[in-house]
Order: C-alpha cells, then sequence, then structure tokens
C-alpha cells in the first residue's frame, strides 16, 4: 500500500530538513511512499532550500498559518492509502514508517501511533493520549523510561507528532477540524474515528524521536490552544457539560478572564454550530446563567451578538440615538440620512425620547426610512418638557441615561448622533458623532470608549481637542441635497433657513432688525425685496412670537415660515437670490465656542440652488464659503448690510457668486456622505465577524501571547 508522508513545516528550516533526511535514510525497507511538505510560514523563505535539497519531495504553500489547514491540504494533494502525519521537529528511528504501517493490515484498523520519544532525554514522551479528567489531556507514560518490551495495543487518541490514518478513515471523518488550527485536533479525530467504527492503536516498534514543542516553544501556544481547543471539544461531543464544566478551566480557577471570555465565545460559536437546535435551545440558557456570574452582562450580550453574526444566524442591528429627534433639525437630518444609507444592508431602529414618527422624519427630510424601526424611551429627566438637556445627568446620583444603555446592549453598532456623552459605548462596535461638544467633561462622561468619533466639521475637530481632550477619527460633513430640480425663476428674496431656539442663538432677531434698517436706510433699492425666515420650531415658542411682534410694529416684508414640508423649502432655496446666515453673530468664539455655527448644512443647500451665501465669518462657516469667492463672510451687522447691497446693486457679481456657490456645494453632496458613513459602518461590521476573533490564524494568537507577556 502507498504511505503519503505530511510534514507540516513552520519556523525554522533545519528540523525540517534533519527530519526529511532521516525519513530517506531510514525508510529504503518501504518500496512505495512520497514526502508531501507543506510550507505553513508565513513567508517562503524555506522553499529554496527545501526544494533544491529534497527534489523527489512534494512541496506546496498553504494559504493559511493554520495547522490543521495546512494538514488537510497536504492529505488532499496526497495519492497514498495511508496518511501518515509527522512533526517537522522530529528524527524518525529505523524501520518507523514500515512498523507504522504494518498494524492497518487488520481492516477494522482507522489509526496507528509511533512510540515518541524525548530526543534528549530519550524518556517516553507519548504513546497515545489520555483524558485526565475534566477533559483535559495529556501523553501517556509521558517521562517514563522507555520500555523495548512495549507491545502493540489498542488506545483512545493518538498523538499527532507521529501518526499514520487509512485515508479512508479519514474521509469518511471529514478530515481535520479547522477550528481547532492546532493542538488537541489529535483527540478530535480521535473522538471521530471511534464514532465511526475505527480502531486507533499504538505500535512501539516504530519510533521517533521528538523535540517537545520545538517549534512553537516560545511563547506559551500550546497553554493558549489546549484550554481553548477543549471548549471545542466540549460543545462538539458533551453539549450538555458545557456550563458545568466551566469552573473547571484553567484560566478560570487562575483568574484569567481574558482568556477565559474567548475561550468560551469560541466555545458557544461551535455549539451553536455543531448542535441540532433543540440541544442549544437546552444547553446556552444553562451556560450563560454560568457566564453572567463571572462577567457584566453587557460582555455576555455582546458574545452572543457576535457569535450570532459569524454564523450568519441574522443580519447585523443598527441602533441610532437622537435624544432631539422629534425636532427638525440638522443634526437630525445628519442622523437620519445615516438610517437611509443603512437600511438596505442592517436593521435599523432609531432611539428617541419624546414622541415622533418614522412618517415625520420622511417628510421633514425627503428621505425613504421605510425599513427603519423606531422605539421611544421616557426619560426619568425632562418628563414635562419639550426639550430633554443632557447636561442634568452631571448632577445626578444615577445616570439617567442608563435607560437608553440597556437599548444599546440588544444590538451590534450603536451610532450617537446627537453627541449625549452620558450614554456608554456598550455595542459590539460603538460610533459617537460629535457635532460640537456643548458640554464640559462632568459626571457619566463616555466618549472615550466609543470606536469611532465622528465630527461634522475641522471647528469642531480643533474644540474636541480643546474641551474633552479627544480626537476625532474622522470627519464627515454633513449630508446636503436640496437641489430642486427644474427651473424656478429666482425672485428678489433673502432666505435665511435655521431652527427657531427659544434661546434666539440662529440670531433671527437680529437679521430681521437688520434687514429693517437696510429697508429704511435703502428703500428704492431694497423695495422689491423681502426677507423670509424658515426653520423648524416648538409649539408656542415664545421666541417665534417676539420675532412676529416685531414684523408687524414695524410693517416690514418679512415672512416666518415654521415646520414647513422639505418639498416647500426646497422651493424656497431655488427662489431666492441671497442666503443669510447669523448663528455666532456677537458671540466671543474663545467664551462661547458651542453658539458659533459649528458647520452649516443650512448654507450648503442655499448653495446647492444658486443662492449667494453672506455668513458668519466663524466656525464652520469658515470651511464652506470662501470670501469674495463664493460668497461672503461678515464679522457685524455692518458688514452684512454692505455685502447685501453690494450683490443687490451689482446683478453681474451675483451670477457670479451663485454660480461659484454651486461649484464649490458639490463637495458637501449626500452621495459623499452616504458613501463615507456606509463604509464607516461597513468597516466595523466586518471586525465584527473577522475570522480572527473565532478561527485565527495561528502567528496571530503568538503574536498576541507575546504582547501579554
Amino acid at each position: 500500500m502507498k504511505a503519503s508522508i505530511v510534514i507540516v513545516h513552520f519556523g525554522n528550516y533545519k528540523p525540517t530538513a534533519k527530519c526529511i533526511s532521516s525519513i530517506y535514510k531510514t525508510s529504503k525497507d518501504v518500496k512505495d511512499f512520497e514526502v508531501i511538505v507543506i510550507d505553513n510560514n508565513l513567508d517562503n523563505s524555506a522553499q529554496k532550500k527545501l526544494v533544491n535539497k529534497f527534489p523527489k519531495t512534494i512541496y506546496a504553500k498553504s494559504d493559511k498559518n493554520n495547522y490543521c489547514h495546512a494538514l488537510n491540504f497536504g492529505i488532499k494533494k496526497s495519492k497514498g492509502e495511508i496518511i501518515v502525519i509527522l512533526n517537522p521537529d522530529t528524527i524518525v528511528k529505523k524501520n518507523w514508517l514500515s512498523e507504522i504501517l504494518k498494524p492497518f493490515k487488520n481492516k477494522k484498523n482507522g489509526g496507528v501511533t509511533s512510540k515518541v520519544l524525548f530526543r534528549k532525554t530519550k524518556k517516553i514522551n507519548s504513546l497515545g493520549i489520555e483524558e485526565i479528567d475534566n477533559f483535559y489531556y495529556r501523553d501517556l507514560g509521558i517521562n517514563e523510561d522507555d520500555d523495548t518490551n512495549l507491545k502493540q495495543k489498542e488506545i483512545k487518541f493518538a498523538s499527532g507528532a507521529s501518526v499514520a490514518y487509512r485515508k479512508k478513515a479519514l474521509l469518511e471523518c471529514g478530515l481535520f477540524d479547522e477550528d481547532f488550527i492546532m493542538y488537541v485536533e489529535d483527540v478530535d479525530m480521535g473522538m471521530k474515528m471511534r464514532k465511526k467504527g475505527w480502531k486507533l492503536v499504538m505500535n512501539p516498534r516504530s519510533v521517533i524521536l521528538h523535540d517537545f514543542h520545538g517549534t512553537a516553544n516560545k511563547v506559551d501556544l500550546p497553554w493558549y490552544f489546549c484550554n481553548r481547543n477543549r471548549f471545542l471539544l466540549i460543545a462538539k461531543y458533551y453539549p450538555g457539560k458545557f456550563a458545568k464544566q466551566i469552573k473547571y478551566a484553567h484560566p478560570y480557577i487562575n483568574k484569567q478572564l481574558d482568556y477565559l471570555y474567548d475561550f468560551l465565545k469560541v466555545g458557544i460559536y461551535k455549539l451553536i454550530k455543531s448542535q441540532p437546535e433543540e440541544t442549544i435551545k437546552k444547553v446556552l440558557p444553562e451556560i450563560l446563567k454560568e457566564i453572567i456570574k463571572i462577567y457584566p452582562l453587557d460582555r455576555v450580550e455582546n458574545m452572543i451578538n457576535e457569535v450570532e453574526l459569524f454564523l450568519n444566524l441574522r443580519k447585523a442591528n443598527v441602533c441610532i440615538y437622537d435624544h432631539a429627534l422629534h425636532f427638525i433639525g440638522g443634526g437630525q437630518k445628519y442622523g437620519c440620512t445615516i438610517a437611509e444609507t443603512l437600511e438596505n444592508n442592517y436593521d435599523v431602529k432609531f432611539i428617541c425620547n419624546k414622541p415622533v414618527s418614522i412618517n415625520n422624519l420622511e417628510k421633514w427630510y425627503d428621505l425613504n426610512l421605510s425599513k427603519c424601526t423606531l422605539k421611544k424611551i421616557e426619560l426619568p429627566i425632562n418628563r414635562k418638557d419639550r426639550f430633554i438637556n443632557p447636561n442634568l445627568a452631571n448632577n445626578s446620583a444615577k445616570n439617567p441615561f442608563a435607560i437608553i444603555e440597556d437599548e444599546v446592549l440588544k444590538h451590534d453598532i450603536f451610532i450617537n448622533v446627537n453627541m449625549v456623552p452620558h450614554v456608554n459605548a456598550l455595542a459590539l462596535k460603538n460610533i459617537f458623532i460629535c457635532h460640537f461638544p456643548d458640554s464640559s467633561k462632568a459626571n457619566f462622561f463616555y466618549p472615550q470608549n466609543y470606536d469611532t468619533i465622528v465630527t461634522n466639521s475641522k471647528y469642531t475637530t480643533s474644540w474636541l481637542e480643546k474641551r474633552w481632550e479627544l480626537k476625532a477619527d474622522q470627519i464627515i460633513y454633513p449630508p446636503v441635497d436640496m437641489k430642486s430640480h427644474g427651473k424656478t425663476k429666482k425672485e428678489n428674496i433673502i432666505l435665511s433657513v435655521s431652527r427657531f431656539e427659544e434661546s434666539g442663538s440662529k440670531k433671527q432677531l437680529e437679521m430681521i432688525k437688520t434687514f429693517y434698517e437696510l429697508s429704511k436706510q435703502h428703500p428704492e433699492i431694497m423695495r422689491d425685496w423681502q426677507l423670509i425666515l424658515a426653520g423648524g420650531s416648538a409649539k408656542d415658542n415664545k421666541y417665534v412670537k417676539k420675532l412676529k411682534s416685531f414684523i408687524k410694529s414695524h410693517s416690514i416684508l418679512i415672512k416666518i415660515k415654521e415646520n414647513i414640508k422639505n418639498s416647500d423649502l426646497k422651493k424656497l432655496y431655488a427662489k431666492s437670490k441671497i442666503f443669510w446666515h447669523a448663528c455666532g453673530l456677537d458671540q466671543d468664539e474663545k467664551k462661547h465656542p458651542n453658539l458659533i455655527e459649528h458647520f452649516g448644512m443650512t448654507t450648503v443647500e442655499a448653495m446647492q440652488n444658486k443662492s449667494a451665501p453672506i455668513v458668519i465669518d466663524g466656525g464652520g462657516q469658515k470651511e464652506i464659503v470662501t470670501h469674495k469667492e463664493n460668497g461672503f463672510r461678515f464679522k457685524n451687522t455692518k458688514q452684512l448690510k454692505k455685502f447685501t447691497l453690494k450683490l443687490i446693486k451689482n446683478e453681474k457679481l451675483l451670477k457670479k457668486i451663485q454660480q461659484s456657490a454651486l461649484e464649490r456645494s458639490k463637495n458637501f453632496s449626500k452621495t459623499a456622505f452616504q458613501k463615507q458613513f456606509k463604509e464607516l459602518v461597513d468597516k466595523h461590521y466586518k471586525a465584527i465577524i473577522n475570522p480572527d476573533n473565532f478561527i485565527p490564524e495561528a502567528h496571530q494568537i503568538y503574536k498576541k501571547l507575546q504582547e501579554k507577556k
């Protein structure tokens, strides 16, 4: 019968070369065999040496640094009836090959292992493998004196250092389980062999000398994988004992809980992958009951979510939280556009604190959110108020936003779109959107725990560092898609679009007064011009009443449009010739940076519709409008009046600025926004389902262990 000897080369070239040399030297009594070397190194440094020194040897490069994968690769390339697996850190003794083949004359034998001796001491390394207790295993006869009178005997598990398998038996068993990566795979194969009715024997006349852990001795890879793979074995063959066996795990006993967490996660992955549904339903709750005694609820929830996603049991879900979702605003449009971007690939849920509907959001922002869901969670603060003030949490004994975290826990990716710093990052991956760091670092402050911090402008980024001592990972400018299609004739309209804050922070009253002064000072020029102020507003807004009272008492051509539909707003943009934005007027940027416009979405929306912008010279407006090129920036109302008159008087200049504004607005498109955000969320999702979390390559574990030393 033909034999195929499979050697997985890893590490140094010399041990493997010595091993191959010993095979050819001692196996001359076997006429028909082949040697297959599967290179499991990350590089090809040994290829030329091995091929030149052993031209008869079949060489192949494994595409993964996974021992079991390399074994399977070699088996698939083999032509022999018997597959002989030999460690590269071994030297075979005379008649090793012929003796390991003899027991296969018995058709019931599926595997044969050699007598393995330590190369240095010549004491016994292994005569097979036995279970000690609690699903830990050891080599039979280890460190005993060699006995030349040993007889062939049946064993439960063969040592992987030198073992031959009937190829037919291997194929029946489904080859080696690549989830094991390395170590304990020989025990797993023994389980499968005996389950299929094959016998395993040890032939003491087949002898090898072994450098124990000769290619994996710099860090404790054997400890890591033996403890990790113990849970794989239990999950595959004894799922009902999984829960009770946790407390007997060495990393549990030694309080190495980070390692234990990884091992349990892989064990649960294997349980769900290998067991029928009825077993999983019975066993998993028992396991979780034990795990919750060791780890906080959020870590346990994360573990299950990660396993479900890796096994593709469900679609990934995204949770988007905005405490002000019930108000129309630029920040809310930012979050809703994220939702529209993701809803086809993810299950997207909004969390809000006050009543609002998906239908409201679609109408307000002209978006399709039909696949999104929404959940309202009432907070113990601001129950009777329209506004939620996160800063009230700063002096609370208990975090009033903890109830939001309970919902976050159920999700894979959490996006905090309105910079409430009191909500901790408890999903598998977490994104914090900072439109501006309004508050100071105080009680229940968690932004530093998020995987990614996104800002909406360079201005916000700079203040994020100054106020919170945090760096933004990415700037994603707000999405702007307000271009009105079709031809609309421009009218003598100055438009301003901002939320009507009761504090007056958007400076609508100052703009009304400026327009009034312009109309009084230049009645002929301003005769046919009107100012329109549009924006979201709360019901019974006292500030809006104040604006309307001023307009009425001064008899000026100014209109206020509250909470208008997106389609109507587009028409206003299309008709207006000039756009004003004054948020930040008369504010000291150093003292009150939060009161300056952080970006200015409505400015870009106006520019998309060829409305010439005249905006405050501060905050994020500087990133949008280049003075005298695609608009004007003013520092006070005197300059606002000056630049407005300049455009009204000079039609040619007005059209030039309008066209330049249109070109500039293309840098802030909805398409660019969606592309950036889709890439960001996809990157986090891919990190969650990365095989490295469950079936890493061996070198990655090696590196991880080195870092922890």
